[in-house]
């Protein structure tokens, strides 16, 4: 079994796979024949629904150790080598559940409670997690329910970092099973620890993936949801660097509200723990299931930052679980900034800060709600970098200079405000920034000699802008439209916050517009395609408004997927992402076409080099939903805007 999808087992089940102790037990070497027959009674079993895990069968069998490991992690891929003394050839062939319109590829992990596999979707093509309850028929009450409840909180959440349930229902063997989003990637702790290069992850990238997963949080805790077993390896990171929390299937409901009665009920024995043990609350850790509430959820991502911050666990963790739970409920941690100083640096109050207050023992001396730690951890991230040392001597030796700079500094400042006012910049209520770009004069299209040309669409002309424009410095993204659309139409494959929207159509980006500026009283429209193509030329007259690989992400270096947007080199102007990585809806009907088409700009990321081109153009329908097509907007200059902002069109 791979590393990756051994991790992805404690994703889907909520188990993580603890190591087995083998003392001093002396290994004997086995006889093949002797693992065969081991190996083929496993499989029958299994297959007669009398299920015994890998853990089981090492715990029952020390002697057969390491080749049992090796045997049971090759049947779980399908892929067990016979020897040859192996007559139970037929038995050997992996057995998976079936299950309609899924086509299971290979076991991903096991568990307690079920096994995970990957499957295809046969109708779709798209990749997901299967996990399936053992049982069967025979599942109990309240295994049942909890299946059961975890499908409806999943349901009912919809947030981008939340894995979420793609279907569910039952194998032909009667056993129950779900659907969810497959997440390609790495548990938070590995991601965390290393970068691509080996290096530790600089602290401020710690701080802002912890963000991201406090923000994703926030959606089921506004819901009344608790998820009481937050951990590492129900966190994982995504290639592209965006965390997921899986695995709520030990959630509790607050309240029933939105959920049908039986699922809101506590279905946990009064003596039962819940979560893992060395991220559990001290409320959770002394089984008061009562006293579980958001702050406790808040208090296991205290425990989550503390350890990716210094590497090891407030607490220790050795001996009887009666005696860790009482350092749980009891010792008081050591601040991080006394375990790993070097590595909290100049963010050693604002760190110590955070984790002593959302690891509080007492619940009510925590942050009371996920916003208030979410608050603190943007403070945190915008704070100052490493302050200078002190130079008191140097400063009074040199005051009368310091005072004459400073006193140059205030009025060149002056100058510059009042030369440059308004800002160029404005940034609207769902965080997208503006650019404000000048009034100009240009030559559209390219040369007869310019490789890559199309005939007929990049004839030259001089084009005039005659006021000045605020584009939005980034291409939408699925973030932003989600918040003013409260849906997101992007490719299931290409699924990220700071993605850009794709699979929009021209009428869908007008109604983005239309949305927007009714929230804020504000006039938004898409660029024309004269607009788009000064904006992205910025006052070039080349083939690319720079260095193609440095600014855009086209076929040659996206790896055929789209790229969080701002990556890449800003042009001239400020504009990000204006080259490559989705084309760009223009408003209106392209010159000279007749039928039902708009312009789409830029090229995507799947594109060759000749369709980045500044003057390069597709006419496409305007119903068209397409994997690399999104946009980017124009923020009218009015007077809304200038009594709002003081930013003119002129």
């Amino acid at each position: 079994m791979r590393s990756g999808d051994q991790r992805n087992l404690a994703n889907a089940t909520g188990e993580g796979s603890a190591a087995h102790p083998m003392g001093d037990v002396q290994a004997v070497e086995p006889t093949p024949a002797e693992l065969d027959r081991l190996i083929s009674e496993v499989i029958q079993r299994r297959a007669s629904g009398n299920w015994i895990s890998d853990q089981q069968l090492i715990e029952s069998h020390p002697h057969l150790m390491p080749r049992l490991a090796q045997r049971l992690s090759a049947l779980s891929q399908g892929a067990i080598p016979m020897s040859e003394a192996g007559p139970q050839t037929a038995l050997l062939a992996p057995t998976y559940p079936v299950v309609q319109g899924y086509n299971i590829l290979r076991l991903i992990g096991e568990g307690g409670q079920g096994a995970v596999y990957l499957a295809i979707h046969e109708n779709t093509g798209r990749r997901v997690a299967l996990k399936v309850l053992k049982g069967g028929p025979l599942l109990s009450d309240a295994q049942r329910v909890r299946f059961e409840r975890e499908v409806q909180i999943l349901a009912n959440l919809e947030h981008p970092d939340i894995v979420g349930i793609t279907g569910c229902g039952k194998t032909e063997s009667g056993s129950f099973y779900m659907a969810m989003d497959y997440i390609e990637g790495h548990n938070l702790d590995e991601y965390l620890a290393r970068d691509p290069q080996g290096k530790m992850r600089d602290i401020r990238q710690v701080l802002a993936l912890m963000l991201k997963v406090c923000r994703a949080l926030e959606e089921p805790h506004l819901s009344q949801i608790v998820h009481r077993d937050l951990k590492p390896s129900n966190i994982r990171v995504d290639r592209f660097g965006e965390p997921h929390i899986l695995d709520f299937g030990v959630a509790r409901l607050c309240t029933p509200e939105g959920f049908s009665p039986d699922l809101a009920q506590t279905i946990t024995r009064p003596d039962q723990p819940i979560g893992t043990l060395q991220w559990m609350p001290p409320e959770q850790a002394r089984i008061r299931h009562d006293e579980v509430d958001a702050r406790s959820d808040i208090y296991s991502l205290g425990v989550i930052l503390y350890h990716a911050v210094t590497g090891k666990f407030p607490y220790e963790l050795h001996g009887p679980a009666q005696e860790v739970a009482k350092l749980i409920a009891t010792a008081e941690p050591r601040p991080p900034s006394q375990v790993a100083p070097q590595r909290c640096g100049d963010l050693a109050g604002p760190l110590d800060r955070i984790v002593l207050k959302a690891m509080a023992k007492n619940p009510e001396d925590r942050y009371g709600r996920i916003g208030e730690l979410i608050g603190d951890l943007e403070d945190a991230i915008g704070s100052a970098a490493a302050k200078p040392k002190p130079a008191r001597h140097w400063v009074r030796r040199h005051w009368i200079w310091l005072s004459l700079a400073l006193f140059w500094l205030i009025v060149g400042g002056l100058i510059a405000w009042i030369l440059l006012r308004p800002d160029r910049t404005y940034t609207n209520t769902i965080g997208m920034k503006f650019v404000r770009i000048p009034a100009g004069r240009f030559v559209m299209g390219s040369p007869r000699t310019e490789q890559g040309r199309i005939l007929g669409r990049e004839d030259q002309r001089e084009r005039i802008i005659d006021r000045p424009l605020l584009i939005s410095e980034t291409e939408v993204t699925q973030e932003q439209y989600q918040r003013v659309m409260f849906t997101n139409p992007s490719s299931p494959d290409h699924l990220g916050p700071s993605l850009p929207v794709t699979r929009v159509t021209y009428d869908m980006a007008l109604e983005f517009c239309r949305k927007l500026g009714d929230r804020e009283g504000l006039t938004y429209r898409l660029p024309t395609p004269e607009e788009w193509e000064y904006a992205c030329r910025a006052g070039t007259t080349g083939t690319f408004p720079g260095d193609l690989d440095s600014i855009g992400w086209y076929g040659a270096n996206s790896q055929g997927r789209p790229h969080p947007v701002g990556l890449k080199k800003s042009n001239a102007f400020g504009l990000k992402d204006v080259i490559g990585n989705v084309r760009e809806w223009c408003q209106g009907v392209p010159e000279g076409v007749t039928g039902p088409y708009r312009e789409a700009r830029g090229g995507g990321y799947d594109s060759r080099w000749d369709f980045a081109r500044s003057a390069s153009r597709d006419w496409i329908t305007p119903t068209t939903q397409q994997d690399d097509v999104g946009f980017r907007v124009v923020l009218q200059i009015d007077e809304k805007l200038r009594a709002r902002t003081g930013i003119t069109g002129r």
